[in-house]
């Protein structure tokens, strides 16, 4: 079986077959790919969990590893269906895309992960004070208006006996 694809030549538009042996190299070599591509993902993931360990700031660090890895996914998965437009050569195009995408994504993910992390401590540091003061004013009012309470009922009672 032979595919056809058409293109300009020459001002002309001429069809053009593409040898059936594109597809069948695919094919023998898919399975290797994919345990490429398996190997890969947990070499890296052994190293970003050692850099993890070894990070003086692990919180930092494990969001920009998780916003990389997200990235990541997300690289590799557009890359892998941007290769299925190549047609018949999708077997070769779509696994070189799907890892430059996922390379891509990773990088593009941990820059957003950090990104993320400032922003939340940001956030943190700003809301901080507020519920503090928040907390300890409603503990003071609490305070107060048990005491008020309490001796309401030392009163009463005293008055009682």
């Amino acid at each position: 079986m032979a595919w056809y694809t058409t293109h300009y030549a020459d001002n002309q538009l001429k069809d053009v077959v593409i040898a059936d042996d594109i597809i069948k190299w695919g094919a023998k070599f898919a399975p290797y790919l994919e345990f490429a591509g398996t190997a890969l993902v947990i070499v890296g993931v052994v190293f970003d969990v050692k850099e993890i360990a070894e990070s003086d700031n692990k919180i930092k660090k494990t969001t920009e590893k998780a916003g990389a890895w997200a990235g990541a996914y997300a690289g590799a998965e557009l890359g892998l269906m941007a290769g299925a437009l190549c047609g018949p050569a999708a077997v070769i195009c779509s696994p070189v895309a799907a890892l430059a995408g996922g390379a891509g994504g990773y990088l593009v993910g941990s820059e957003v992960g950090k990104a993320v992390y400032e922003i939340g401590k940001s956030a943190y540091n700003a809301v901080t004070p507020v519920v503090v003061k928040a907390a300890n004013d409603f503990i003071d009012s609490s305070s107060k208006a048990l005491s008020n309470a309490g001796s309401a009922v030392s009163n009463f009672f005293s008055k009682l006996w």
